[in-house]
């Protein structure tokens, strides 16, 4: 049998040469195959420095060191309690009599950032050299995020944000330092890793982590801690200023900015019936996921995320306390990119490019995709195939106006294949040429020449001026820039000048001016950045903005309000205003009352007349973990007091489980039922018995349910370690 599976996976895997022949792209373009193995092999993820050369993250640890909970059961208990790396460790260390080397296992194979460079113009990267390797440490995971700047190269790699420098320019990183350690605390799924390096519109370097979690300790005292889901973090580029941006992803495979400063990603699915997500990433947003929904079957497949439609943002009834995705989008989501600006026909103007990898080149495909506003959010347009047949991981623009797109080669594991392909359109390459502006580098330029660059046409070279002048004495040119006639350069000019207020404190009263902006878009950036500097002289203007007729102006005004006072009138008036119809609006008042108010004074809206308020209420208690939520367990409202539910079970909010177990004879939802019933297990006292007796002899509860509490009364001395909702280990 082995003898015959060999040479069949050998004749299914195709050469470089016959790979590239099958990649079909857009009619008129051209491609070339630009790199091949040996030269790459594994390629995860791949960026550009600024002379054009390409870094390469390989892996060579995925399933050889990186394992599987589905190749790896025999853990999986343990995995779930796992709530940092060191237990991570202690796992790996007791069982290491399932690996054939023992702890050496873990060991064996490195992860490697590779540089290749094409030194004689004609498009063909021939030379390749190892820029830093020897990541094998039993804690290391993928290397599959890379961002290249100046002397340094970012790469994100379980357990650590790294950054390498290569300061004597000799092609080799002789500076390796871990900025931040504590990702990736379980095992989870294969691929689930640390990627998504990204530059946002404020200045600031944004990534993402899969649902392997994070248990990260600042030097400061502050950790951040949540061991079963994905995140999106930020920080300076210093380190400073590290935090949660969005989080309750599954497998956020990269992040992608707009020229707006507008953030996404492509979230993965679970093979249980829901589909893969564009989600747009919001200060403060939860997606839904929990690593431990992945290991539930039967009658809670995947727990809330399928049974309530966690997943699903079509969906009429589903958790208020999950931010919907704008869409549904491709099957595996993986690299993803934005349109720079130019190099390819108009079409493309404001699109995002997203690599759709299926395990095999034949069904798998670029999409490219743009958005538009629809309310406080967006919805997906124009999507489309942009190159076809091939296993695509990775996907961006050179700065010499061609997409890249990289080949795994063949299968969903390593094998020492790997490709590189460029694609462009020679009817508009030359518009999106910018490689010696980048090949000149920025910080050598005038005061002057990087203010006209804050209007180039090119995003990447709009961001790159926009740093260099954050490290200048620049505060009156920036200021003037404010005044221009060009939107992207106003802008821009902007986030210099709150850049340098955060590094200088620099004044940002210029900033306060443009709040009543003819343009909404000045406005909204405006918003943005006094509600983050703290900006309290700009509150009771911001305030008076959550009453505007655009959603994305009062969107952010409200979270501003949030950050800068205490807005509670503006806020209920907004949810009340709203009434649950746009879900992004909600979300803001939400975020603006948990930041903003005491939970006694949240508490006090389970009086107000209106569902939508009550609601809002909840959610934000949701957010301040109050145990506070109990006194909307009695509403009249069947969503609010399920939410309630929700929770104070899910976050867990341990000192009002027992007001939430008491409330299962009145319990009016499958939800809020279910919660109530898991309370009752979890806290085990002997009072809840004959209820749970007179729920599963009642035939008019669900038989399912009545079955779960059945199961639980035949457990009651001894439960299991697992509770009967979202599968958390909770003894």
């Amino acid at each position: 049998m082995v003898l015959i599976a060999i040479p069949l996976l050998l004749t299914l895997a195709p050469t470089p040469e016959e790979a590239f022949e099958n990649v079909k792209v857009p009619e008129g373009y051209a491609k070339q195959l630009i790199a091949a193995e040996p030269e790459v092999m594994d390629v995860v993820a791949f960026c550009f420095d600024d002379e054009g050369n390409i870094y390469i993250a390989e892996s060579f640890r995925q399933e050889n060191a990186v394992p599987d909970n589905r190749s790896s059961p025999f853990w999986l208990l343990d995995d779930i309690q796992s709530q940092n790396n060191e237990d991570r460790l202690r796992m790996y260390e007791y069982w290491a009599d399932q690996r054939k080397d023992g702890m050496a296992f873990y060991s064996e194979f490195e992860e490697r950032v590779r540089k290749l460079e094409d030194t004689d113009g004609d498009g063909v990267y021939e030379t390749s050299t190892v820029f830093a390797d020897g990541f094998n440490h039993p804690l290391d995971g993928t290397a599959a995020g890379l961002l290249a700047m100046e002397d340094d190269v970012w790469l994100t790699m379980i357990p650590s944000l790294i950054r390498l420098e290569d300061a004597n320019r000799d092609g080799w990183a002789e500076t390796q330092e871990r900025m931040f350690d504590g990702f990736g605390v379980r095992i989870a799924l294969r691929g689930h890793d640390m990627h998504g390096l990204a530059i946002g519109l404020d200045g600031r370097l944004y990534w993402s982590i899969g649902d392997r979690g994070y248990h990260v300790e600042l030097e400061d005292g502050q950790t951040f801690h949540s061991p079963g889901e994905g995140a999106v973090f930020r920080c300076e580029f210093d380190g400073s200023d590290f935090g949660i941006f969005h989080h309750g992803l599954r497998n956020p495979q990269e992040l992608a900015f707009d020229n707006y400063g507008n953030l996404f990603t492509g979230d993965n699915n679970s093979d249980a019936g829901d589909q893969a997500r564009l989600v747009y990433c919001v200060e403060g947003g939860e997606t839904g996921w929990r690593m431990e929904y992945q290991t539930l079957e039967g009658e809670n497949k995947r727990g809330p995320w399928v049974q309530e439609n966690g997943w699903n943002p079509h969906a009429s009834e589903r958790p208020a306390w999950i931010l919907p995705a704008i869409d549904t989008i491709a099957s595996g989501p993986s690299g993803l990119t934005y349109y720079p600006g130019g190099g390819l026909e108009d079409r493309y103007e404001d699109h995002f490019f997203l690599c759709d990898f299926r395990g095999d080149a034949s069904y798998s495909r670029v999409l490219s995709f743009a958005v538009e506003p629809k309310g406080a959010s967006f919805e997906k347009v124009d999507e489309h195939v942009f190159i076809d047949h091939v296993l695509c991981v990775d996907v961006d623009f050179s700065y010499d106006g061609k997409v890249v797109v990289s080949d795994w080669g063949f299968g969903w594991v390593g094998n020492e294949e790997g490709r590189l392909y460029s694609i462009w359109d020679d009817r508009h390459r030359h518009e999106g040429d910018v490689s010696e502006i980048f090949a000149e580098g920025f910080n050598k330029r005038t005061a002057s020449e990087l203010i006209e660059l804050l209007g180039h046409k090119d995003r990447r070279v709009r961001i790159r001026a926009q740093l260099e002048l954050s490290n200048r004495d620049v505060v009156e040119e920036v200021t003037q820039a404010i005044e221009s006639e060009h939107q992207l350069k106003r802008i821009h000019a902007m986030w210099t000048l709150a850049m340098l207020n955060r590094k200088s404190d620099a004044s940002i009263e210029p900033i306060t001016k443009l709040l009543h902006d003819e343009d909404d878009e000045v406005r909204v950036q405006a918003i943005r950045i006094l509600g983050e500097s703290g900006e309290v002289s700009a509150y009771e203007k911001i305030a008076a903005l959550t009453f505007s007729d655009n959603p994305r102006v009062a969107f952010f005004a409200t979270i501003a309000a949030g950050h800068l006072g205490q807005p509670l009138e503006e806020v209920t008036a907004l949810l009340e205003r709203n009434n649950d119809e746009d879900v992004y609006l909600r979300h803001a008042g939400v975020v603006a009352l948990a930041n903003s108010q005491y939970a006694s004074t949240l508490a006090n809206l389970s009086a107000h007349p209106s569902p939508a308020v009550r609601l809002g209420a909840v959610l934000a208690l949701r957010k301040q973990s109050s145990p506070l939520l109990s006194h909307f367990l009695s509403d009249k409202d069947d969503s609010v007091a399920t939410e309630a539910a929700r929770a104070i079970h899910d976050v867990p909010v341990t000192g009002a489980l027992h007001e939430l177990a008491s409330t299962l004879p009145n319990a009016r939802t499958y939800s809020w039922a279910r919660r109530a019933l898991s309370a009752s297990e979890r806290l085990g006292n002997d009072e809840y018995i004959e209820q749970l007796v007179a729920f599963a002899m009642d035939e008019s509860n669900e038989e399912r349910m009545r079955q779960l509490a059945l199961s639980m009364l035949a457990t009651w001395t001894a439960p299991p370690h697992r509770e009967q909702v979202e599968g958390k280990w909770w003894p």
